[in-house]
C-alpha cells in the first residue's frame, strides 16, 4: 500500500506558516477548525482528494502526495 501525506497550503499564514502536513483528514481537524480550513471534515472526505484532484477552499488548498520511502535492508 502506497502511503500518502496531505498538504494544507493556506493563502494567508497561520502562526507564521502557510504549509502544514498531515497523515489523515481527521488530523487536520485536530489542529485547525472548519472555519480556518474553509470546509468541514465530511466535505473533505466526500471530495475524495487524490494527487490529481486537490480541494480548494476560500482559505486554503488541500492536496494529497505520495511518500517515497527506501526499503529497509535490515534482516
Amino acid at each position: 500500500m502506497e502511503q500518502k501525506v496531505i498538504k494544507v497550503q493556506f493563502f494567508k499564514p497561520i502562526d507564521g506558516q502557510v504549509e502544514y502536513f498531515f497523515g489523515s483528514i481527521s488530523a487536520i481537524f485536530e489542529r485547525f477548525s472548519a472555519e480556518q480550513i474553509g470546509c468541514t471534515k465530511e466535505s473533505l472526505w466526500n471530495a475524495k482528494i487524490t494527487p490529481d484532484k486537490p480541494k480548494a477552499t476560500t482559505r486554503c488548498l488541500i492536496s494529497k502526495h505520495p511518500i517515497t520511502r527506501k526499503p529497509q535492508s535490515r534482516k
